[in-house]
């Protein structure tokens, strides 16, 4: 299906007498056919796969590891036998919200494939396995894993040689034209009614992640619950921190099965993260959340078990919970507007500079802009004043707006 122009050493599970060395093989987004029981067949779409042309090669090995990046759900155990949580193994891998049974010989699970038709390729349901953003996996610790052999410099992106890419980029340098390769994401560069053998018409966008804003940095999340609910009903929020600039970003929730539209409002409006990591919330990792996260190719990790030092929002739900209460107390603030105060707060927050940001503000990492503080002309929960332009003479017209609601004490965790 498409050519992504590098390499890979591909050692062990191959065929023949140079199993051991392993021959060098191209990295492709491929297509295949897979055979399910008493049910149609599907096609899998498999991103940053190896290709090997070679027709004697009946088995290819697969590691679940690249496809569990992208949101696959895999449940390896046999039936009959019980997982490690004590459950009778379901042999399966789940792909958004379609399961698809595994085989078991007694020594391995695995999954029929075969070469799809033409005509399958044109009706068949697709469902993606892997991401087609580069998988480079941690080889420090894993002598077994093959060493990846980069070439960009023989092919650019999409497959294209650099005269190819220099027609398509106004006839620049060449030069240019592979440092513009390095400084620039290709996250779409195969449209599917190209490989159709039958045209169709789309109705919805095909890439729907090219048109939001993408944000150079992981993003940290988590739900904290104020203990007092505000007065447009909200009883908690979602914290978004990046990892490297520090930007914080605060969604107001009315309960905690909003985390999705959060997410989606995140998107929309800040932009679309390179990576999120959450606890193990089920509202952070259920159906929802990864089938949005794979749409908008956002990369979705967890931190282990019982280790909340992994999630840098959750020493930001501390910082913004103490900004906020110092603001309520020092200005006498309803406690039924500590949603608008944490708003406000994360706002000021962005735009303060940082120390471990070299003296730089968190908005400015994200961006590259130098914020401007002009806006930030009153404090929080300032007396308002407004012009009532229908009294008459002798009264000036303006008015004070002050709230008699009573004071207390919030506590936010």
């Amino acid at each position: 299906m498409f050519d992504t122009g590098e390499k890979v050493r591909c050692n062990g599970y191959y065929t023949g007498d140079k199993a051991q060395e392993g021959p060098i093989v191209p990295i492709m987004s491929l297509v295949t056919c897979i055979e399910v029981p008493g049910e149609e067949p599907v096609l899998l779409l498999i991103h940053q796969a190896c290709y090997i042309e070679d027709e004697k090669q009946t088995e290819s090995l697969c590691l679940p590891y690249q496809a569990m990046e992208h949101g696959v759900i895999f449940d390896l155990t046999p039936m009959g036998h019980m997982n490690e949580s004590g459950s009778p193994g379901k042999q399966c891998m789940k792909i958004e919200d379609s399961e698809f049974p595994f085989c078991f010989d007694g020594r391995k699970t695995y999954i029929n494939i075969r070469r799809p038709t033409n005509q399958e390729l044109d009706l068949l349901e697709v469902f993606e396995m892997t991401s087609p953003d580069n998988f480079e996996p941690d080889m420090k610790n894993d002598r077994t894993i093959s060493r990846l052999i980069k070439t960009k410099n023989q092919r650019l992106p999409g497959g294209l040689s650099i005269d190819e890419w220099q027609a398509r980029l106004g006839l620049d340098p060449k030069d240019i034209i592979k440092k513009t390769s390095e400084a620039t994401t290709q996250l779409a560069m195969n449209v599917e009614i190209e490989n159709r053998a039958v045209g169709r018409r789309h109705y919805k966008s095909r890439f729907p992640f090219l048109r939001e804003k993408r944000l150079n940095d992981e993003f940290h999340i988590d739900t904290y619950f104020p203990s007092v609910t505000t007065n447009d009903g909200n009883t908690c929020s979602q914290m978004f921190i990046g990892r490297n600039t520090d930007y914080m970003h605060v969604n107001l929730m009315k309960t905690e099965s909003h985390s999705a539209q959060a997410l989606q409002d995140f998107g929309r409006n800040i932009g679309l993260p390179r990576a999120l990591k959450s606890d193990n919330a089920a509202t952070e990792t259920g159906f929802e959340w990864t089938q949005w996260c794979r749409k908008h190719r956002v990369k979705t990790t967890t931190t282990e078990p019982h280790s909340p030092w992994q999630n840098k929002s959750e020493r930001g739900i501390g910082d913004l919970g103490r900004m906020v209460k110092r603001n309520m107390e020092k200005y006498n603030v309803p406690l039924s507007r500590h949603g608008w105060c944490q708003l406000h707060c994360a706002r000021v927050r962005n735009h303060l500079a940082s120390r471990k940001l070299n003296w730089r503000t968190p908005l400015e990492k994200l961006t590259g802009d130098t914020p401007d503080i002009s806006m930030f002309r009153f404090h929080f929960w300032e007396p308002i004043e407004y012009l009532d332009p229908t009294e008459k003479q002798p009264l000036s017209g303006w008015k004070r707006d002050v709230s008699s609601e009573s004071i207390g004490t919030l506590v936010i965790a």
